[in-house]
This record gives C-alpha cells, structure tokens and sequence, in this order.
C-alpha cells in the first residue's frame, strides 16, 4: 500500500465517526495499520459488539466499520447514532481510481513575472510533494498571476506554516499564498419563503453533493421550518416583525457567533444586508439572485425582464458586497423564453435556473476554485 493510499485512509477518519466499505481496497489499507476495526458480521447484535471490544480494551464504538462487499447489512444501533457522519463507499467493486481523495492544494496570487510556476513547483518538490494538478492565469490587464495546485505527498498540518513562508518567499513582494483546507467547509443558509434552493441544497448535503456541512438555517419567516427538520437540520426562526435592520441583524448574529460558520449562503433570503453585516464575512456571503446581472437589479427582477419582452432570463449566484447585487459573479445561467411566457411563467422556469447556478457557485467556492481580482473573479474549474 502507497503512502498516499494511507494518508487518504486517515484523511476520511477525520471526517467521518466511522467508515464503511466493502472488504476490497480499503480493507488492504487497514490491514496492520489499524487496531479498531470493526467487520461487519461478526457480531450479532450491540450487546455483543460492546462486550467484545471492552475485553479487547476498545471503546464501545468503533472507528472503522467493514461490510461485505454487497453491503446488504444492518448497522449496530451504536453507529446508526452517528449516521450523519458515516463515509460509505459501496459497490462491488472499488476501484481505486473512483475513491475521492482528499488532497492538499496551495493558492497563490501575486504580480507576474518569469518562473513563477518554477518557483513554486520547485518548494513542493523540496518538501517531498507531487504535483497532481495545476493551473495558471495571468490578468494581462492588472499584470497578475493567479495559480491553484494540488499536491500529494507528506502531512503538511505540522509543516504547512513553513511551506507557505517559503512559497512567500520566492515570490515578488505582495504575493499572496494560503494552504487550502480539504474537507467540508461549514455554512449557514439564509432564507425566507421560498423553498426550491433551500431543498436543493438540503437534498444535496444529505446525500453528499456539496463539500460543506450546513450548521443551521435561519429564516426571518416560520414556513420552511418543517422541511428543514426533516434533514435533520437546525432551523432557527428569528422573525423580523417590529423590528428594524440593525435589530433583526444582531438576532441573527447572536445565532451565527454560536456557530462560527465560514460562509454564509442566501437561498432566496429577501432582506437587504446591512454593510456592517456584510463586513463581518467579507467575501464569505454567497448570493443567488434571480436575474442575469447587471441587468434587473432589485425586487421582481423577472416582471421587469417582462416588462422589457426578454428572450432569455437568467440567475446569477455572486459574492454579497455593499452593493447591492453589484458583487463579484462566481455563475450565471440563462434559458430562452418568448413572447408566449407571462410574468408568472419566468418565475416558475427561473427557478430551476436558480438552483443550478446556486449549486454550482457553491462548488467552486468549496473547491477553493475562485481567486477574486477586484470586482471580477478568476475561476478554475
């Protein structure tokens, strides 16, 4: 087994209670590198289970779940309390190839110059790493260089700190360099009325679509509320009746320093932000709006584009700054409509468009895929 095959086993231990898979591949990386295994099978119910691993001095759960290779099992009632956090990977066979594995990726910004990718690829490789990804942009205009690499190689957690600082330092000055975090990023949603980016992105999380965990929902009305608890989400109602910006901002604030989330996303959240708000996250606010900006900025974007007899409308999910829906674009889509298409009927088929553009800018952010240059953002994707 590579040292990368076991750096990936311990990647998925921190992101999970417990890991199940069939007896293939995975199994050969735990083999003599892990005591507290569990084999699907072997125990015929908790009693039994709880008992076997006290003898052996384990705790009562095991971190390491294996099942037979149909998966076709039922989990001890100890590890089903943890289902929220449980890494499946099933099939009847694993191939290696289609196992995600969590690498770590270094992004830099800085004013371009030659021998930029030297340098850098140069760092990695004295601290043992492989480059397993690349890609480069230079902004001709402001004479920038932007650049996200992925890397395989030995835990940077103790030496990440050190392989920044000397990424820094063959860089021009005022380079910009961050180590990216793998792993789900944590979010809060925003949102009022509307329910459709709100369940997609509820579907999409319970089943692994998007690389965050949402923490909590918070709404300034009480309707979503049952949807969300049977994702087994918390929903936070923090009405706004009675009370003004500045008020019903702190009540959501008070929620959110709880949490301590890293983004925030506003499914349909139909409240203006305040800039003191805006400036607790800076660039940490993700917005989809309902039209294809800059055009219909405000309120009932679609019964303006109506109003002025479009042929396409679209959504735009963007990056929230003091302007209003003036921020950084990070996805637009549009579909064609015609004259046959009333006000309403741009409101229905907008909605799948929202949702697409939403999920999509959220998997670019979570990717660490988005470099902002000014109002404009560089994407890799």
């Amino acid at each position: 087994t590579s040292a990368s095959d076991w750096r990936l086993f311990r990647e998925l231990q921190t992101q999970a209670d417990c890991l199940i898979t069939h007896g293939g591949y995975l199994r050969s990386l735990a083999a003599g590198k892990l005591d507290d295994i569990l084999q699907v099978g072997t125990h015929k119910d908790d009693a039994d289970l709880a008992r076997w691993r006290l003898e052996h001095g384990l705790s009562a759960q095991p971190a390491i779940v294996i099942a037979s290779s149909s998966l076709e099992f039922q989990l001890p009632k100890s590890i089903e309390t943890h289902k929220q956090r449980v890494i499946i990977a099933t099939g009847e066979k694993t191939d290696p190839a289609s196992i995600q594995r969590w690498r770590d990726m270094v992004l830099v910004e800085c004013p371009d110059q030659r021998g930029l990718v030297h340098a850098i690829s140069g760092v990695l490789l004295r601290h043992g790493c492989n480059v397993v990804g690349n890609q480069e942009f230079v902004d001709a205009s402001s004479g920038r260089f932007y650049m996200r690499t992925e890397f395989d190689g030995p835990e940077v957690s103790a030496t990440g700190q050190q392989l920044v600082a000397e990424t820094q330092a063959s860089l021009p000055i005022g380079a910009q360099v961050r180590l990216a975090q793998p792993g789900p990023k944590r979010i809060v949603v925003l949102v009022s009325r509307e329910h459709h980016c709100l369940g997609d992105l509820l579907i999409r999380h319970q089943f692994g679509g998007i690389n965050a965990r949402i923490e909590a929902v918070i709404s300034n009305h009480a309707l979503l509320g049952d949807l969300v608890r049977k994702f087994e989400v918390p929903f936070h109602h923090v009405p706004a009746d009675g009370l003004d910006r500045m008020a019903h901002e702190a009540a959501v604030r008070c929620i959110l320093d709880e949490i301590q989330p890293e983004f925030l996303v506003l499914a349909k959240y139909m409240r203006v932000l305040s800039p003191d708000f805006v400036g607790q996250y800076p660039s940490r606010i993700i917005n989809i709006h309902h039209s294809f900006l800059p055009a219909f900025v405000g309120s009932k974007p679609y019964h303006q584009a109506f109003q002025r007899g479009v042929k396409v409308i679209g959504a735009t999910a963007h990056l929230v700054t003091d302007d209003l829906d003036a921020g950084p674009i990070l996805v637009q889509q549009v579909i064609p409509v015609d004259h046959t298409h009333a006000a309403e009927d741009l409101v229905r088929a907008g909605r799948d468009v929202e949702q697409f553009a939403l999920a999509q800018a959220l998997r670019l952010v979570f990717e660490d895929r988005v470099f902002l240059a000014g109002n404009r953002t560089v994407i890799f994707d």
